[in-house]
């Protein structure tokens, strides 16, 4: 069983760079002009969302994303894929910021931080006064709410699990904003919450080393749906921007 995860560990590093040299490469092997990715990002998060509607089999389906450090763009795919699944399916969506550590959800949705997940936890509120649909009316966002020195045991708790439960009832899709594997345990308990886990990888930075230490926190890696590629750029070659110019 061991030399098992280790083989899936080592071609799920090695498809991520797979994917980051297609990204890099061009017909001299020089990066010379930047294209805008707007049409490109928008096929994948389709392709992403089409994925997702095929292994959750019209089940309800929570997913969790995560990274291996801060700063790889973890909430802003959250956000991205939370809209598209909305969109896309016309499915009623959840996005819950569970990254109590730098919570940021509530930023992309000019919400407040507070009231949130915490204080449903604590019993201070009750969810249904706390959800919120954002600009599209099937897509609710739930902020992550105070942080207090309990934080951490308050998102690991049995409450934190009936919620979910609660929710789950309400909603096809919920997305979990994780904080990383390597800065935050959360994260790892988190995982275990979820049906899905989707890795974001930050290009060029985020190192194989990484990805491996941040896989093997995972209680269940055969819960890892994919990766997420950031900052991956498409160029011009230098011989054809000749022409375009």
């Amino acid at each position: 069983m061991k030399n098992q995860l280790e083989n899936y560990n080592r071609e799920l590093i090695e498809q991520i760079y797979q994917k980051e040299r297609v990204g890099e490469m061009d017909m001299e092997g020089k990066v010379e002009k930047k294209v805008s990715k707007d049409i490109e990002v928008l096929e994948e998060y389709k392709k992403l969302v089409n994925f997702i509607q095929f292994i959750a089999s019209n089940k309800q389906y929570t997913l969790s994303i995560s990274s291996t450090l801060s700063g790889e763009g973890v909430t802003h795919t959250s956000v991205n894929l939370s809209k598209a699944i909305a969109q896309m399916l016309m499915a009623d969506v959840l996005l819950i910021d569970v990254n109590l550590s730098r919570p940021a959800v509530h930023k992309y949705f000019g919400r407040s931080l507070t009231p949130g997940l915490l204080e449903i936890i604590e019993g201070k509120i009750l969810a249904e006064n706390v959800l919120k649909n954002s600009e599209l009316p099937n897509l609710y966002v739930l902020p992550a709410g105070h942080p207090t020195p309990d934080s951490s045991k308050l998102i690991r708790s049995e409450k934190m699990l009936f919620l979910l439960e609660e929710l789950k009832s309400r909603f096809n899709y919920i997305i979990l904003d994780c904080p990383a594997f390597l800065v935050n345990a959360d994260a790892s308990v988190l995982s275990s919450f979820a049906d899905g886990v989707l890795l974001v990888v930050k290009a060029g930075v985020t190192s194989r080393e990484l990805i491996s230490k941040a896989l093997s926190q995972l209680k269940e890696r055969e819960k890892v749906i994919g990766v997420v590629l950031n900052e991956v750029e498409s160029y011009i070659p230098e011989w054809l921007s000749r022409f375009l110019k």
